[in-house]
């Protein structure tokens, strides 16, 4: 989605819409169930058969209505490798194999909310504190970001992270 804190010029999309309730996946390799999406009591699905593209500035924050869970972001890899391959992959590939990406995600978010405050609803600013945190990982010949590739140091590295950007205010 990112080369950094810039969206690529197209993201890959894929619609929701209303969905039947889902207690077994198995018979719905198509779809992403996301019950209760909207805390009404109604589900909904991430299609798969309508996968496509859009461009990232038809992609706005202030009109989203959710965010997936880190785990959320997992099971949709896997469910999107299972309608595509049909191959049923365990959650915990994707984790590991996602964990330097999300890990780097949740940092920025840590960076920006303690660089920012309450100066959250400015886009600008925001993409300004991500810049900010991207070129403190890489400081010291990227010292900071390859230690993300390794699980074992995201503890210490999130610890940073809230020390340099708590200097930083």
């Amino acid at each position: 989605m990112r080369r950094g804190t810039d969206l690529n010029d197209r993201i890959q999309v894929v619609p929701v819409e209303a969905y039947q309730r889902v207690n077994d996946w198995a018979g719905h390799v198509r779809v992403m169930p996301l019950p209760d999406l909207l805390e009404d009591g109604s589900h909904h699905a991430a299609k798969f058969v309508d996968l496509s593209a859009t461009a990232a500035g038809e992609l706005s924050v202030d009109k989203r209505i959710a965010s997936l869970s880190q785990r959320g972001i997992l099971v949709l890899q896997q469910r999107l490798v299972m309608h595509s391959t049909r191959v049923d992959m365990p959650v915990a590939v994707f984790r590991e194999q996602s964990a330097p990406v999300l890990a780097e995600a949740e940092m920025q978010e840590i960076w920006t909310e303690i660089v920012l405050g309450d100066g959250l609803d400015d886009i600008a600013k925001v993409a300004a504190a991500g810049q900010q945190f991207q070129n403190w990982l890489d400081e010291s010949s990227r010292r900071r970001r390859d230690a993300l590739k390794s699980e074992a140091n995201h503890a210490s590295l999130r610890r940073a992270v809230r020390e340099e950007a708590t200097r930083r205010t």
